[in-house]
């Protein structure tokens, strides 16, 4: 469980600042419109990056909580679950024609090592919790970065 809350603490933290970024910029709007406008763009980069970061390709954080999950239900899938996310990742950046990501995605691969001794994982309990917590995250970055995000991808 630790390696989810480690990869979810980033993102999750991040929401405060977000929402208060937009909350301010709806307030100040009236007295200067360039803060308000700077407002506006620090909370919808910081949720389109976020929500980008939380995408589920390994070894992005969102990549490192869906295995921490998948883990907890199946451990054995663990390994297949994170090799199918960086494939994935590997395939979008070839698609989108990013070397950068390509590179990422290949160090991603790197970092999955069969038969390395995986630590104790959550509960399944657990596992269904931490996955809500995903999806809100994600779900809340996506919205707050939904504007950049539709014009960038």
């Amino acid at each position: 469980g630790e390696e989810f809350f480690v990869s979810i603490a980033g993102p999750a933290l991040s929401l405060a600042p977000m929402v208060l970024a937009f909350a301010l910029c709806e307030i100040v709007d009236p007295w200067s419109r360039p803060l308000a406008d700077f407002l506006w763009i620090f909370a919808a980069t910081t949720a389109a990056l976020n929500f980008l970061n939380l995408l589920p390709f390994w070894p992005l954080d969102g990549g490192r909580c869906l295995r921490a999950v998948v883990h907890a239900f199946e451990p054995r899938a663990a390994l297949w679950a994170s090799l199918g996310m960086s494939a994935a990742f590997a395939a979008a950046a070839v698609t989108v024609g990013s070397v950068l990501l390509l590179l990422v995605a290949l160090l991603g691969v790197a970092t999955v090592r069969p038969g390395a001794r995986e630590l104790p994982g959550m509960t399944k309990g657990e596992a269904a919790l931490a996955l809500g917590a995903y999806v809100f995250t994600a779900a809340a970055h996506f919205a707050g970065g939904a504007l950049i995000l539709s014009v960038y991808l």
